[in-house]
């Protein structure tokens, strides 16, 4: 599908380097006659990570000339993002 094809890199570059848990779900509303609808909704994302939300939000809502042939449909992505840590080694004796 050429919406996720369109939306896949934008969700990697956004949460790649997350150092949370958390979840993020996005529906775009496409019909043929109109732009389509873009909403999100995030779960357990620690503030911490508003920026990063904030960047995917505007990327992925700024998507274009996404259409159904007819009739109005739903595309749902859910994404469930495992932060990154760096593992702390102890100090050699």
């Amino acid at each position: 599908m050429r919406l996720h094809a369109a939306i896949k890199p934008i969700a990697a570059r956004a949460f790649a380097d997350s150092k949370a848990d958390f979840g993020v779900m996005v529906r775009y509303t496409l019909t043929p006659d109109k732009p389509a609808a873009f909403e999100m909704q995030v779960r357990d994302a620690p503030e911490s990570e508003r920026p990063r939300l904030t960047r995917f939000y505007n990327e992925s809502e700024a998507l274009e000339d996404f259409h159904s042939s007819s009739g109005t449909v739903y595309v749902v992505l859910n994404y469930t993002i495992h932060g990154t840590t760096t593992a702390v080694l102890p100090a050699k004796r």
